[in-house]
């Protein structure tokens, strides 16, 4: 268990999800090998870099220029010339594989290595216009690699060039570029306004970086409202490889296309506090609500038919938690969003912060790191409960919902977990120190697991659903 503990902390991008979001979920192919429809059944003889299938059927392919220099390559072609025989040469020059890697680089030095330096040039216009791609924001697919390629070779001359999935593979892994899932859409207005948005932020954080330097941290806070689905379900999946159809199982249709909102409020200490607010999705509140819920003291618990917020419902949020669980004069940084201003504007117990339009993404340490450590924790407790108590577990629905919430706000506000919310105040640029490494939420209630993680409470020894953040055992 040490053992583990240490790996996931010398290797960050095994916890730390804001340097590492190659995945939605646990798994993820370098590339996606579905994004092109090209033929790889190019003509190799014209790819200098080709090599045949060895015996264990992988295709090995290297370039041979970059064994030896010119000056030795001509050494090897005249010790052949003058009789010496291939294993005499390969034995002299152990990075020799196949006679016929002595005639191409005879023919690649006659032609003084043009046919490289063209493919080179292909390689360097494709990657300078995938740049210039990602700067505006564009969608970019393996098919428009082949087109960029395709377009430099006939710049080039080079007619009987073809962007070969083998050579967009080779292209995507020199260049370190994978197949991403867009996860946020930018406006033409936004693009247009970028550098003033920048800018403001800039100033924004220096402003308030400076202003915090005398503060007590337990008392700088954040708040922000952010949608939950009622029933979260992961968008990867381990499967066969070549199905073509992956389901994956839900309890609820309605629940797949209904949310519910959670309003956490984290402090720039690393504390969240608790009880947080819910806002739950009910077409007409039942008069049970109250009553299904009062058992979760670590949410406090109102409803919409939306389960959206409102104005009404921010100033219960104000006047029910925020204020019973802050001290007068704190500071309590907030969005731009309007439905704020009936609750927070007149009043005189919190000194406002409002984060510039535009810049939440940057500015808010909710939105920078802390909502999705949450909601990888919400989710994985949902997977594993649909796979190991799906019959006895409604994970949609009213009493469902907030016995989930209740587990996850109780782990969120271990002791443990304050390095990883100080994370989210430090990465939106308040803070300069940056915290000591951490394992998230997932990493440490459901990564640490061994075979001999049984339930450590009273005489239950079945194997254990979690590791508590908070007693350190592993429960059911």
């Amino acid at each position: 268990m040490e053992a583990k503990i240490q790996y996931l902390l010398l290797h960050p991008e095994k916890s730390f999800t804001d340097l590492c979001c190659i995945y939605d979920g646990f798994d993820e192919d370098g590339y996606d090998t579905n994004d092109s429809f090209y033929n790889s059944s190019s003509d190799e003889e014209d790819d200098p870099t080709y090599f045949p299938e060895d015996e264990e059927g992988r295709t090995e392919r290297r370039r041979l220029e970059e064994l030896y220099s010119s000056e030795t390559w001509i050494s090897i072609i005249e010790h052949r010339k003058i009789g010496w025989s291939f294993p005499t040469l390969q034995h002299r020059w152990k990075l020799l594989k196949y006679p016929y890697e002595i005639d191409r680089m005879q023919a690649y030095l006659k032609k003084g290595g043009t046919a490289l330096k063209k493919y080179e040039s292909i390689s360097e216009t494709v990657f300078q216009e995938f740049l210039q791609w990602k700067q505006d924001f564009q969608v970019v697919h393996d098919r428009d690699i082949a087109d960029s390629a395709l377009a430099a070779a006939d710049a080039l001359d080079m007619f009987d060039f073809e962007a070969s999935e083998a050579w967009i593979r080779r292209w995507k892994k020199r260049h370190r570029v994978v197949s991403r899932k867009v996860n946020n859409f930018i406006t033409n207005k936004t693009i247009a306004n970028r550098d003033k948005l920048e800018d403001e932020i800039e100033k924004f954080r220096l402003k308030y970086s400076q202003y915090l330097i005398d503060l007590p941290l337990d008392q700088v806070y954040n708040s922000d409202q952010t949608g939950v689905q009622l029933e979260m379900i992961s968008k990867r999946t381990l499967d066969f490889q070549g199905v073509i159809k992956v389901q994956a199982r839900a309890q609820s249709s309605n629940s797949l296309t209904h949310s519910f909102t959670a309003q956490p409020v984290i402090t720039a200490s690393g504390k969240l506090l608790l009880p947080v607010f819910v806002i739950m999705h009910e077409a007409h509140e039942p008069q049970c609500f109250n009553k299904d819920l009062a058992q979760f003291k670590y949410i406090t618990a109102k409803s919409s038919t939306s389960g959206k917020s409102s104005k009404y419902l921010t100033s219960k949020w104000f006047e029910d938690v925020f204020v019973k669980a802050a001290d007068k004069g704190c500071d309590l940084f907030v969005d731009k969003w309007t439905g704020w201003n009936k609750c927070l504007d007149n009043q005189t117990f919190a000194n406002v912060h409002r984060i510039p339009e535009g810049t939440t993404a940057e500015l808010q340490p909710l939105d920078v790191f802390f909502n999705r450590q949450f909601k990888a924790l919400y989710r994985v407790m949902s997977d594993k409960i649909r796979r190991r108590f799906n019959d006895l577990f409604k994970v949609y629905d009213r009493k469902g919902i907030g016995r989930l919430l209740h587990l996850c706000f109780s782990q969120l506000a271990a002791d443990r977990f304050h390095d990883m919310i100080k994370f989210a105040w430090f990465k939106a640029g308040y803070i300069k120190e940056r915290p000591a490494p951490f394992l998230t939420p997932v990493a440490y209630c459901f990564d640490l697991m061994d075979a001999k993680s049984t339930c450590e409470v009273g005489d239950c020894f079945d194997r254990a659903f979690i590791k508590c953040a908070n007693c350190t055992k592993f429960i059911l």
